[in-house]
């Protein structure tokens, strides 16, 4: 059941519309250094001779704005080997995605944007290898970050170690839920914007901004491509292709929910339609680090799962039931089966391993929910029993290493497995299975080689020629941004035995492997940025949807508490409404602003301080 929405509302004697305060108690900080490159850079999709590289410009207009960038592979940008420009565009919200062609494989990058006589941070980036002599590669695992949870120290304390190509991101990357939904902790500060439960366009672009303009989030972009699927709470909880756990006839249809997610999806992540002209919500794609590896990213949430049901249920195990879909499903076997690197590693989003608890599932929106269609994978994977099979998996909020169990595997016959799965605990979301013993777990799943239900964290993939290593790392709190983090366990596959053995210590990266970590503020060619001051003192970061229907939402920051006012005045300059609120301090702030009664047409919203002033164009449909 949802949470009751509270709006506040002003009544003024001669309002023709009403605006509505979905403003956070404190707002969120906001690096005015940034300037107009808030939500920093990211880069991802990698491969040996290209990447896409992302921004979002935030300017006072309405119109296009042209956007430069350049490449080069050193941070004073002496060695530019790619540069062009191209635009912001208000259709994508001001997001900028470019796909970087040209460049050689295994090689670091820097990369920068400008727009509006302003830098952008640097960002550096890493292609994939390629050819027949790659001998290692060091991989990053990470999902479900959710903001009202915790601080995302994750995302620091690897840049700070430094010692990774990429980060492979397994879903959960925003939640939707409203202020004081799953994960919400108050004591430490961090609410949702909206306040409100995403479900339109203009909800998920808010909630997206919100965690671009993270500083953790920030830095990890900056420094490293992801390579990212989606799972549910991208769009909302235990979602499947047709609906979700958390969506009702209340909350409109449901492919339109899903169709407005994902579009805000590719606009703010770095990730390439695999295929643009077709099907514009496939996600599953593929990515080649030379022979050692073939990582297949499958989407098991959005693209063809049905319903989820109960294991009672008459049609638990029809043939017909789906995690991928028929067309996913073929071009993942086909890909398997046409594969010839040492390696095939599948990223995705939920647990393929059995878990159960005295014969039953704990957790039928996994792979147990799906026993027919995990039987297709692993015969698929038995009739290709030469080769090397490892699950990367995120979602169940735990760290786990499994053997990927087949018939006859017990503790004696470990080799009855078809691969092995790493399982990456939670960045922030809380542990479901907290209270459950880690060895009452293993006492019903023997192929559970390593369970921990309890810590936030990440894990790094080491992959070399003769085995893959999972390590396991914590972070010791989520509450500060002051932590420290420990290794846990590692436990590594060999190449041939498809299962797993504990590992005596972490793997290592030598530090001549690493390139510079890419400058902590904005540069201009090189030094640091020397421009004219800008008035920081008010900006509006994006009014949503516009054009608008019957309401609006404009989200902006102050550099101070005080008095914040908000009109809506029409083409002849005639105020309609006029309302003021006390905001309690810095930050960012969202004010909803209902338009039903008004004509359609073209309108500006002010927002005013005793500092400055903003206006922003918008039409009513």
């Amino acid at each position: 059941m949802k949470k009751n929405q509270t709006f506040i509302i002003s009544a003024i004697a001669f309002m023709m519309i009403a605006l509505v305060s979905l403003s956070n108690a404190q707002g969120i900080a906001l690096d005015t250094t940034l300037a107009p490159f808030y939500h920093g850079v990211a880069s991802g999709d990698p491969t040996n001779n290209k990447v896409t590289i992302w921004t979002r410009v935030t300017a006072n207009v309405t119109g296009n704005i042209a956007v430069t960038w350049r490449v080069s592979t050193d941070t004073a940008f002496n060695n530019i080997v790619a540069s062009g420009t191209t635009m912001a565009r208000s259709k994508s919200d001001y997001t900028v995605k470019v796909n970087v062609t040209g460049l050689k494989a295994n090689r670091w990058y820097y990369y920068q944007f400008a727009a509006l006589n302003k830098y952008s941070l640097t960002g550096r980036t890493k292609t994939l290898p390629a050819g027949t002599n790659v001998d290692s590669v060091r991989l990053a695992i990470m999902a479900c970050t959710n903001y009202q949870a915790g601080y995302f120290n994750a995302y620091e304390e690897l840049v700070h170690r430094n010692d990774i190509d990429a980060v492979i991101y397994l879903g959960d990357y925003i939640y939707e839920y409203e202020v004081g939904g799953f994960g919400y902790d108050a004591s430490i500060n961090r609410p949702h914007d909206p306040a409100t439960e995403a479900i339109t366009l203009s909800d998920y672009r808010t909630r997206h901004s919100q965690y671009k303009l993270d500083p953790q989030t920030r830095m990890l972009h900056q420094q490293f491509p992801f390579i990212a699927v989606w799972d549910d709470h991208e769009v909302a909880n235990d979602s499947y292709k047709d609906g979700a756990e958390n969506h009702d006839a209340t909350e409109g249809n449901w492919y339109d929910r899903l169709h407005q997610a994902r579009q805000a999806y590719f606009e703010w992540m770095p990730v390439r339609k695999p295929d643009p002209t077709g099907d514009s919500l496939r996600l599953y794609r593929k990515f080649t680090f030379g022979n050692l590896i073939n990582l297949d990213m499958i989407d098991t949430r959005l693209q063809g799962r049905t319903i989820q049901l109960a294991s009672g249920d008459a049609h638990f195990n029809d043939t017909d039931r789906t995690m991928m879909g028929i067309q996913q499903r073929q071009w993942l076997f086909n890909d398997f089966n046409a594969s010839t690197a040492r390696w095939n590693l599948i990223g995705q989003q939920v647990m393929m391993a059995p878990l159960v608890i005295f014969g039953a599932p704990l957790n039928i929106d996994q792979w147990d929910g799906y026993p027919a269609e995990r039987e297709r994978v692993y015969n698929s994977l038995n009739t290709n029993s030469s080769k090397n099979f490892v699950v990367l998996t995120g979602d169940i909020h735990s760290a786990w290493a499994n053997d990927l169990r087949l018939p006859g595997y017990s503790i004696f016959n470990r080799s009855a497995s078809a691969g092995v799965e790493f399982v990456t605990p939670s960045v922030t979301s809380p542990n479901p299975f907290s209270t459950i013993s880690p060895g009452l777990v293993q006492l019903f799943n023997s192929h559970a080689r390593y369970v921990d239900l309890s810590y936030h964290g990440f894990t790094i993939i080491d992959v070399n020629k003769n085995r893959v290593q999972g390590d396991f790392y914590d972070v010791n709190t989520i509450t500060s941004p002051l932590y420290t983090s420990s290794f846990h366990e590692a436990w590594y596959v060999n190449n041939g035995e498809k299962f797993l053995r504990q590992a005596t210590s972490a793997s290592v990266r030598p530090a001549n492997k690493q390139k510079a970590l890419a400058p902590a503020v904005p540069m201009a060619y090189g030094t640091p940025r020397m421009q004219a001051a800008i008035d920081n003192s008010l900006i509006l970061l994006g009014v949503y949807p516009n054009p608008a229907n019957d309401f609006a939402e404009a989200q902006f920051y102050i550099r101070k508490a005080g008095t914040v006012e908000i009109s809506v005045v029409d083409v002849t300059g005639k105020t309609l409404y006029y309302f003021t609120e006390e905001k309690t301090g810095a930050g960012v702030y969202i004010n909803r602003i209902d338009l039903t009664s008004l004509s359609a047409g073209n309108y500006l919203i002010v927002i005013k301080t005793d500092e400055a002033k903003r206006t922003y164009k918008i039409n009513k449909q």
